[in-house]
């Protein structure tokens, strides 16, 4: 069971309050503890919150990973925004770039090497819990839907918790934010 202890900072008091409490009121329920338990156990077991819960931490550590990494003089969260911004962006959500599109020329080697450290190319230790790109060839990578999700939420200057709107507040979240997402956990459940 899912307790809102364990969900770290995540869902605001108010939002599980007033589904409980809406749902409460529309069934007819009673305010007891059994009745409560079971409303909860419903929006459980009937929503990803699980799911969301685990990408949230996983998010949560990697945006601190990414926003503190710098590759010899290379800063990271910078790069990666970058990337985001002028060329996933630019070009109507296409994932893959090149290595002429990274905004280090002078030291495009250290920002490739960043990269193959938040990829899934062999012979790197990999820093974030999933990887951020798959690399196509030696000078080309395709950003991975997590890696979409982190960057996205990095690129906003938004707080991980954010992603618990896909099931607490849906309306409160654009359809292409809710895209990310749906793919994110589609593939962190294949990982």
């Amino acid at each position: 069971m899912l307790e809102r202890s364990k969900i770290n900072p995540p869902i605001e008091k108010t939002d599980i309050d007033k589904y409980v409490f809406e749902k409460l009121h529309h069934t007819g329920l009673k305010y007891e503890e059994s009745d409560i338990m079971s409303v909860i156990q419903d929006f459980i077991s009937s929503t990803a919150i699980v799911e969301v819960d685990k990408i949230y931490h996983k998010l949560n550590d990697d945006q601190k990973v990414i926003l503190s990494y710098i590759q010899q003089g290379v800063d990271v969260g910078y790069m990666l925004e970058y990337v985001y911004d002028n060329i996933i962006e630019l070009n109507n959500g296409e994932k893959t770039f090149t290595r002429e599109q990274l905004p280090y020329t002078r030291k495009r080697n250290q920002a490739i090497a960043a990269l193959n450290k938040l990829s899934d190319k062999d012979n790197y230790s990999l820093k974030t819990s999933y990887p951020l790109f798959s690399e196509n060839t030696s000078d080309q990578w395709t950003m991975t839907e997590y890696g979409h999700l982190l960057i996205h939420t990095i690129s906003r200057k938004q707080d991980p918790a954010w992603v618990y709107k896909y099931e607490t507040e849906p309306i409160e979240i654009t359809s292409q934010e809710r895209r990310i997402i749906t793919h994110a956990l589609n593939e962190t459940r294949m990982i």
